[in-house]
């Protein structure tokens, strides 16, 4: 006689819905890595672009009183010019005229900022503001007094203390500066001292010059 097999069959029916469970739960943990990286991507981006639109408003009002101050340099260099070309043959020579220049357009740059600070019967903080947007107005400090004296010896003079602190849309933005101006190089030695004739004022109207570029941000700082 044959001997009988016995035994149940093993039922793999159940195995496919684990296995198809698994991998939903798999791509559904994927699924949620991704949409949170994508998120904090997404959130750290927006938080830089407005960082930076934050910085460039305050950037702006820097740029505006760079402009001021520009603007300052630009009446001293008359007056100190037209002040050396006046008394052109009591200076001696050349580095004797330059010398002059140089001394009457500091003179003339922080006489002329006292008489309009003076005139305008504000504080040196909100003057300085008076002279920004009035979206900025407000949002500067200045910890100094005025223009840096002890500078001028070296060709140049300080105006120290400049502090913007800038809120917008929750971001604040904090810029520290002192506002550097050169002394517009004349060259009065080399070019005038040897003329036969007193030089034309057309020398200087002629010239074009970018006042721009003898005012330079100092000892910046930005937060």
């Amino acid at each position: 006689m044959k001997k009988q097999k016995s035994g149940k069959k093993i039922n793999n029916q159940g195995a496919a819905l684990v296995t198809v469970i698994v991998v939903i739960t798999f791509i559904s943990i994927l699924a949620t890595v991704v949409l949170y990286s994508s998120g904090m991507n997404f959130t750290m981006k927006t938080t830089d672009i407005k960082t930076k639109v934050n910085f460039y408003d305050a950037e702006t009002a820097m740029e505006q009183l760079k402009s001021y101050f520009a603007g300052e340099a630009s009446k001293a260099f008359e007056t100190a010019y037209y002040d050396t070309l006046k008394n052109y043959g009591n200076w001696g020579n050349g580095n004797g005229r330059e010398s002059h220049f140089k001394s009457a357009f500091f003179s003339a740059l922080q006489s002329n900022f006292s008489k309009e600070l003076t005139d305008s019967h504000l504080s040196i903080t909100d003057f300085i503001n008076s002279k920004v947007s009035a979206e900025y107005a407000g949002t500067i400090t200045v910890t100094g007094t005025g223009y840096d004296v002890s500078t001028i010896g070296d060709g140049y003079v300080l105006f120290k203390g400049v502090v913007m602190e800038y809120t917008k849309d929750g971001y604040t933005t904090r810029i520290s500066t002192d506002f550097l101006i050169n002394v517009p190089d004349q060259n009065w030695a080399a070019e005038y001292s040897e003329k036969a004739s007193l030089p034309s004022a057309d020398d200087i109207l002629n010239k074009d010059l970018e006042m721009t570029e003898f005012v330079k941000y100092y000892n910046w700082t930005k937060k």
